[in-house]
């Protein structure tokens, strides 16, 4: 009897520029998972109710990232925007989120009873959205009485917005800051990495420790700081997110993660992609994505390559790389690729890297293309909450002929799981189009795999 699984994985063969952040790499995560595959016996404490190694560990950590309490999630960053939220919003509060949140988000307004004002993220010149203006949220508070501020920094691409500033505008309306820094865990470890949402004033962090950091999958860390959270429902929210059964091996990681990672690891990690950037940046028609002119800044540990040809997109540029060179990326579109680095990496497979591209840079001719802002998330217009979409009556019907319905369930491009269509937005040619275009350029596609779901009766 084949183990369908195991045996697959067991096959990989190509170099993982993506999560999670451990590469495979023992070295930076020697855990054995079976060996420490434990559950709460004598001695090794309990994550629900921590007071020995588990607290120690949690204490230390939250002593490491400036945060006044830490609490090891095994369950992914999305547990953790789900504690988040239960914790600061209450059915009928109104929370303000960009258009570019994960898909998590979403559910945590049909858990909490909330309702969404979304703002857009800056677009940049290359057509994909970036940051969050400052002054958009200061506008947002302005015309709602707004419990929350939930922000995605850094996004998928590695833009980061100025947490500092939307902060202290938050703070003098008493709104809490959440922020989903999910791809920025290792931003703690090394002044090379902008500084961590923690460290700028929001009151709610979020750190997926398995994507950038050697960590299993699943690792995640929630951190808060300040007086504007209820530490009591705060842990709470917590509990009620995650497993009675948490992960020894998923625990153990973060711990070691924040125990043995040096300065030195992160200076190398550093010098090398500091020379994988400068090789990347003099290729013009695989061109690297630098900081926007107006951005706040950006995690150069995120290789986002644009093609500018008119002979090859970047989904056949990942199939290339793949089957060719043997580089497993972490995103493609036909616009642009996305390479994932962390400081367990083979330092020599960046030469490798910048060695494949540039001989594919050979091979294919320049063209100046204009963006096609196909990734762009912009802010829907809500006709119906998603706690009241969630408990509404149902109905899956053809995708062309959903014009002119409300999405019933989030239609969502995998990765980087961020909603297309959200639930309570009415369905637009527009946004059908878009859904065929990203399935015929092979892009996982959630939410509509047998239709759209809609809801019933509603016009």
């Amino acid at each position: 009897m084949r183990d369908f699984i195991y045996d697959t994985l067991k096959k990989q063969t190509s170099y993982p520029f993506h999560m999670p952040g451990h590469k495979r790499n023992k070295k930076f995560l020697p855990i054995d998972a079976v060996e420490c595959d434990f559950t709460e016996i004598t001695g090794l404490d309990a994550l629900h109710s921590p007071s020995g190694i588990i607290k120690q560990a949690q204490d230390s950590l939250a002593c490491f990232l400036g945060a006044d309490e830490s609490f090891i999630l095994v369950n992914g960053g999305s547990g953790g925007i789900l504690a988040a939220m239960l914790a600061v919003l209450s059915p009928g509060d109104i929370a303000i989120t960009a258009s570019n949140c994960h898909s998590s988000v979403q559910n945590g307004f049909i858990f909490t009873g909330a309702v969404p004002y979304y703002i857009d993220p800056i677009v940049c010149k290359e057509g994909i959205s970036t940051h969050i203006d400052p002054e958009r949220i200061k506008d947002a508070l302005s015309e709602t009485k707004a419990k929350a501020v939930i922000i995605v920094s850094p996004t998928y691409e590695g833009i980061v917005s100025d947490i500092e500033k939307i902060a202290k505008l938050a703070h003098e309306k008493g709104a809490v800051l959440i922020v989903d820094e999910c791809h920025g865990a290792h931003f703690p470890y090394s002044p090379y990495f902008p500084e961590s949402a923690i460290r700028m004033g929001a009151d709610i962090v979020v750190n997926s420790y398995h994507k950038t950091l050697p960590c299993f999958n699943q690792a995640a860390v929630l951190s808060i700081k300040g007086k504007l959270v209820n530490r009591q429902r705060i842990k709470q929210a917590v509990s009620m997110t995650m497993t009675t059964s948490p992960s020894y091996p998923v625990m153990a990681s973060v711990d070691h993660a924040k125990n043995s990672l040096t300065e030195e690891d992160f200076k190398k990690y550093a010098h090398n992609l500091d020379n994988l950037r400068k090789r990347l940046s003099k290729n013009k028609v695989f061109k690297l994505f630098e900081k926007p002119t107006d951005a706040f800044d950006i995690d150069r540990g995120k290789i986002t390559v644009f093609v500018n040809t008119e002979e090859i997109d970047g989904i056949t540029l990942s199939k290339i790389l793949r089957e060719k060179y043997l580089f497993e990326l972490e995103f493609c579109s036909k616009e642009y690729i996305i390479a994932m680095t962390s400081v367990a990496d083979d330092f020599d497979m960046y030469i490798k890297f910048a060695e494949a591209v540039e001989m594919l840079e050979k091979e294919y001719a320049y063209s100046k293309k204009n963006p096609q802002r196909s990734v762009v998330f912009s802010s829907p217009h809500i006709e119906a909450t998603p706690r009241d979409i969630f408990f509404s009556e149902k109905e899956t019907i053809p995708i062309q002929k959903s014009e002119g319905k409300i999405c019933a369930l989030a239609i969502t491009a995998f990765p980087p799981d961020i909603p297309i269509i959200f639930p309570g937005e009415r369905i637009t040619k527009e946004k059908i189009e878009r859904i065929h275009s990203l399935k015929k350029n092979n892009t996982l596609i959630t939410g509509c795999e047998h239709g759209i779901t809609v809801l019933k009766g509603y016009v």
